[in-house]
Parts: C-alpha cells; structure tokens; sequence
C-alpha cells in the first residue's frame, strides 16, 4: 500500500474543514493544530529505521524493575526499585556497542517549580506546627498534606541540601554520561542517580541506558514512573515519549488489589495512546498469590495455578466489560486494541531469580515462599524443587519469548502503526465534522424560528428568568450535594467493617515432634526381704500442634485495607455524578424557566453548554501510602514467620497499624468530602453563569444574524451541506482503504 499520500489526504480534509468554518475562527485553531500534530506522528511513523518503543508501565511498587532486571540482567538488581513514588526515574534502554550511562537532570525551570512547591509544603507544615502550639490537643492530630505534588517536591528539595548537592552546578550541566564494562559497574553507578537513597536522585530526570546486548537490537526500552508519580516535570517527559510508543507491557500485582481503579485509569490515560498497537497484560508477584493458597485446599499444585488463573481472569474480564462499554462511543476501537488484556501472563520474576541461588544465598522473603514449596511438595506430586521446575513455575520464559516475539516482528508493528494512522485520524476528523454541524443547526434553527423582536423579547425574558435559572442550576447541585455526606457515611461504616475483617492475620496450623520425658517407676527388693521404688527418666518423642503466620499476610491486609479504601472511596465520588442523568436534570431545570408553548428557546441549544461545563466537573482521587505501617511493621517482625504467641502480637501490631492507617482514612474521606461539595459549588456558579452569559451573546450575535437572515440561512445551509460532503468523503476514502 501507497502510504505517501495520507499526509497529503489529511490535510486537504483539514483544509476543507477550516474553509468550511470560515465563521468560526475558534474551531479553525482547533482543526491546524490537529493537522500539524498528525504530520508529526506520520514523519514518525514512515521512518523504517526507527527502533520499535516498548513501554513497561505500572504504578509504583508493581515490580517493573525487578521484571527488566530478571528478563535483562538475570534477576542482578541493576535497575533499583523506587521505594517511593518521588524516587521513581524514568529510565529508557536501548543497544549499543558501547555501554554507557546517559543522565539528564531537571532543567533550570523545573527545580525552581520543585522549590516553590516545597516552600507550599513548607508553609504548610509551619502552619500545623502553629495550630499546635496555640491548642495542644490537636498534637493527636496526624499532619497531613494538602498537595502530594508539594510533599513530594519538598523531599527531593531536602534530600538535595541534605546530600550537599550543588544543584545548580548540577542542572547547569542538563546531561552527564558515565561509561561502564560489567553489570555489577553499572550497578553501582545508576544507583547513585536513580536509587532510593542514591547521591544525585534528587535532582536526576531521566536516565538513558546504552547496553551492548543482542535482545536489545531493534528495541528501546522505557521503564515508565508509575500513575502517582508526583513531580510534573517527569510526568511531562513521561507523556511525551508515551505518544511514540509502539508496545506497551503493563504491570498490575496479583492480590487483592490487580488492576484496581488506579491501575485501569493508567492504562487508559496511556493506551490507546498516539501510537501504542500491542500490549500485554502482566499479573507480577505470583508467587505472593500461590501462598495464599493450603495443600489441604487443593489437590495439586496445577489446580491451585488454575484457580488463580481463573480467578483473575473473571476479574479482569468483568472490569474490562464494565468499563469499555463506557468508552467505546469516544474511542470505537477500544475493544480490538485492549483485546490482549483478556488474558493477562502471570509471573514470578522471584521464583526465576530463586532458580540460581543456593538455598542459603536467599533473602527473607525468598526463604518464606521457599518454605511454602517444601511443605507443599510432600501434598502435591506435582511440585519439585529443582532449578528447572522453579523457571517454568515462575512463567518468565514464556514472557521473554513474547518480548523476543515482539522484537522480530517489528517490520509488522510498524507498518500496523502506519496502516491506522489514516483510520484513527479519520475518525477524528469525522468526530470534528459532527460537532460543527450539530453548532450550525442550533443556529439555523434558532434563526428561523426567530425575529428581530422575538430576541428582543427573548433577551429581556432571559434577563428577568436568571435568578430562576440560578434557583434550578443550584436545586440539581444542591440534590448531589446533600446525598454526599450520606454515602460518605455508608462507605465510612463498610470501610470499618473491612479494617475489622483485616485486623487478623491469616492463621495456619502446624504439627512438629518434640522431645518430653516422663519419671516411670523402677521396684527393687533384697533377697525378698524388702523392696523400695526408684524413678528413671524416659525420654521421648510426640506431636504437638502450634499456629503460625507469616509476616507477609499483615503486610497484605494492609495493602489490601488501602486498595478497599482508594476503591470504594473514588467509586463513591464516581457514583454521585452521572453525566447522561445529570445533563437532562440540569435541562430541565433550564427549561422550566421557560414557556415551551410561547417561547422560542431551543433545548438542543443548551445541552451543549452544559456538557462543556460538566466536562470541567473533577473527581477526586484517593491513594492512600501505607509505606510507613509497612516498614514498621517489617522492622518490627523481622523472621519471615511467627508462632503461637508471636502471632498474637503481629495481631496486635496490625490491629494498631490498621487503626491508624483508618483514622487517616476517614480524616481523607471527610475531607475530599469538603472539596468535593467545594468543587460542585464552583461548577454550579460557574455553569450558571456560563449558560446566562452565553445566551445574552448569542442572542446579539442572532440579532446581527437578522439583520440579513435569509442570505445567513443560506450561508449556514451550504456549511451543513459542505460537512455532509466531507464527510461522506472521508468515509468512502476510509471503505477504500479496507479493501486494499
């Protein structure tokens, strides 16, 4: 196929397009920035020497770096895992015969922004500290932060000054490159700029890594800060490179929190992005999910992977059903392009790295799931322990070889990218086509159902209803807001019954033999005259039952309170506002301001000002950071495992650990709740405004219109046929390209 003339193509559309709209010089802005952007994704697109982009993506702590490591570097930690999302680098891998480290710092601009969010911060905190001091009882009062953004900057800020770095020094330089022969070399040198407590973390952007590995040939690598990353000038870079990604392979952990809300917003908000025409969907950490489930539950180790397995499969086959029902009227393809997500590859980057190592080499949490695999090995006849066994447990293979697959096909992604350049900027095009029409008929219909003394009379019945709209605007807001606090206190009181559900660890029961004595009697006599008893310890061996639990199921629950909470509390925003519902409640309230039998008031003139004004309506997000319960909770139980009266205090300190993670949970909720009622208020008086003022112009720019209407019908009547004439063009030259 002839791909050189689909630049040529779509600007003439465009073209036609602007010239179509000649009175209307707003969409003609709109229509030559769409064209100037699709001739940069096709320039991209035809460049056949153009190494194919593969984005990991996940949230932060999903395991994108332990998952390149063990697909790149044989599970040696070279890429440091962000311990936080302030920490988290965005870090891009390619081929070269030399390998080298390419670092580039934030810019001049950038760390000025991170300052003036951290002295945000700052005021912030002197502010608490005020409050304090004037009323000591608030001390009980945890302090928390208005602005992620501004907490995040205030760190890397402080952990700048704290490492005596020179930064302006430092950012003066924008890039540095370090060369290096071994991994263990580049180890040592990246985690100095990208690692969690790393020198030059703070004021490093990007990383560019160069390694002289034949699986790289063809390949560019990006492994991408996840959602919550909180410094904009990453998130900028980040989006930026993701509108020329080809490849996505997404990462979401197994548990109770695989592709929560969090994770499905990502995926959308980078796929279907620009380019992105292949993806996997990745189920990480698999071996945390096999725990959960008891020998005695299962009769062998293939049908606890299938329960997992099907287990997930439903999960993520209803989120999908749900939620791109909701978005293919925007994006009809959405259905074909998230297709592979159906069936997610689950993985243990820790079982393939477990592989190699002696069994007294393995690290805490190495040795837990270790223990597991022993236990189960004497239930299930199909588990073994061997090398080989732990690297098809863990399924990596099978994900190299989709990676490797990927690679080779190259020549075929590309040519995909460049074939659906012209359908995907078609529809676009066609979408731009229907919205200009819809705006020409408003105006056709109100001109011929008007004259010049009707919109006078029109405008001053619009002067005198305002209030009245007002009073109806604020009647459909004011319903919203009065059923906020209600939901906020059912979620509130399910959400506690969650953290009581969580309090506990999960228990097992276990047998071992342990060594008792007894003091059996031994009788004497003397010659029959007399007789006497002694006693002699008898040593033993019986079995003794004891409880146990494994650290790791406290740290689940807290991972899973926080999941429950982020999900059920944005669900709860989500649910208060239905666009399609809301839209008509706020119609006809408008409306009822009006006499439909006398007046001339169109309805279809107003939905689209009130669907420009919902559009602005933001929802609260609600990610809750466990980190700190989590490392105590960690440094305080150190042994993978407790027992008896150990798993009575790791009870005891999740029980507290959730106590506090609940208080802060319900201090957040009440105060998005706020923010939210805020929010609704500005969107309200806003709206109401918006619709008043709107209309007044309209009905100068009508009266104007009158003063020549029948030549201004016929002007508008050409612009509805022009649009149907594009239209059906753009069509006929989509149905072309189908068929060749």
């Amino acid at each position: 196929m002839d791909y050189t003339k689909i630049p040529e193509l779509i600007s003439s559309y465009y073209g036609e397009l602007s010239e179509i709209a000649s009175e209307f010089p707003d969409n003609k802005k709109i229509y030559s920035k769409a064209d100037e952007d699709f001739k940069v994704k096709y320039q991209r697109a035809n460049d056949k020497g153009r190494l194919l982009r593969l984005a990991v993506i996940g949230q932060v702590n999903a395991g994108k770096s332990t998952f390149l490591n063990t697909i790149l570097f044989d599970g040696q930690e070279v890429l440091p895992p962000a311990a936080t999302p302030k920490t988290a680098n965005l870090t891009i891998i390619s081929y070269d015969e030399k390998c080298r480290v390419e670092v580039e710092y934030y810019e001049e601009g950038d760390w000025k922004n991170l300052q003036n969010d951290a002295q945000k911060h700052e005021a912030e905190i002197k502010r608490y500290q005020e409050q304090i001091a004037a009323n000591p009882s608030l001390a009980k009062r945890p302090f928390i932060s208005n602005s992620e953004i501004n907490k995040a900057a205030y760190e890397l800020v402080q952990m700048a000054e704290a490492n005596g770095l020179d930064v302006e020094q430092l950012i003066s330089q924008k890039k540095e490159i370090i060369e290096f022969e071994s991994s263990s070399d580049l180890c040592d040198h990246l985690d100095q700029y990208v690692g969690a407590n790393g020198r030059l973390t703070p004021v490093t952007k990007a990383v560019r890594l160069y390694l002289n590995d034949e699986r790289l040939k063809d390949l560019e690598i990006i492994d991408t800060p996840g959602l919550n990353d909180p410094v904009p000038a990453r998130t900028n870079k980040t989006t930026q490179l993701m509108k020329t990604v080809d490849v996505a392979f997404f990462l979401s952990q197994t548990g109770g929190d695989f592709m929560n809300e969090s994770d499905f917003n990502l995926l959308i908000r980078v796929f279907p992005s620009e380019g992105i025409k292949h993806i996997e969907l990745i189920g990480s950490q698999l071996d945390s999910v096999l725990m959960e489930h008891d020998y005695d539950e299962y009769r062998s180790l293939k049908a606890a992977l299938e329960n997992i397995e099907n287990r997930y499969n439903r999960q993520i086959r209803t989120i999908l059903d749900t939620r791109i029902k909701e978005l293919e009227t925007a994006n009809p393809r959405i259905r074909e392009l998230l297709a592979n997500c159906y069936k997610p590859t689950y993985v243990s980057a820790m079982l393939y790295n477990m592989a190699d190592k002696a069994v007294e080499d393995y690290n805490e949490d190495e040795e837990l799931i270790f223990d597991f695999l022993t236990e189960s090995a004497e239930h299930w006849a199909d588990l073994s322990l061997d090398s080989k066994f732990l690297i098809s447990l863990s399924n990596i293979p099978n994900l190299v070889d989709k990676l490797e697959s990927v690679r080779k096909d190259k020549t075929r992604i590309l040519e995909n990218s460049l074939r659906d350049l012209f359908p995907d900027e078609a529809g676009k095009i066609t979408l731009l086509i229907n919205d200009l029409r819809s705006s020409v008929a408003v105006r056709i219909e109100q001109l011929k159902s008007n004259d010049l003394d009707s919109l006078n009379n029109q405008t001053a019945i619009l002067e005198d209803r305002i209030s009245g709209i007002r009073a109806g605007i604020g009647t459909v807001f004011g319903d919203i807001i009065g059923a906020c606090s209600p939901k906020a206190v059912a979620v509130r009181k399910d959400l506690m019954d969650e953290l009581q559900n969580l309090s506990a660890v999960k228990e097992k029961i276990g047998t071992r033999e342990v060594e008792d004595s007894y003091d059996a009697p031994v009788s004497h006599s003397f010659l029959g005259l007399f007789s006497w008893t002694t006693y002699e310890t008898v040593y033993y061996k019986r079995s003794v039952s004891y409880r146990y639990a494994s650290v790791n199921s406290a740290i689940e629950n807290l991972g899973k309170a926080a999941w429950t909470a982020s999900t059920a509390i944005t669900d709860m925003f989500l649910s208060l506002i239905e666009q399609q519902s809301l839209r008509k409640d706020l119609l006809r309230e408008v409306m009822n301001n009006f006499d439909m039998d006398n007046e001339t008031f169109s309805a279809n003139y107003f939905k689209e000002k009130i669907q420009n004004a919902l559009n602005s309506i933001t929802f609260p997000t609600f990610d809750i950071d466990v980190t700190n319960e989590l490392n105590q909770i960690a440094n305080d139980f150190p042994d993978p495992q407790y027992e008896d009266a150990g798993v009575d205090k790791l009870n005891r300190a999740l029980s507290l650990s959730l106590n506090r993670v609940g208080n802060f949970i319900m201090h957040e909720l009440d105060r998005k709740v706020i923010d939210f009622k805020k929010g609704l208020d500005r969107v309200k008086d806003e709206l109401s405004e918006l619709l008043i003022q709107s209309a007044l112009n309209d009905m100068q720019q009508l009266k104007q219109d009158m003063e020549n209407k029948e030549e201004k019908l016929k002007s508008y009547q050409r612009v509805i046929e022009s649009c149907d004439l594009l239209a059906q063009k753009v069509s006929e030259e989509q149905m072309k390209m189908l068929k060749r």
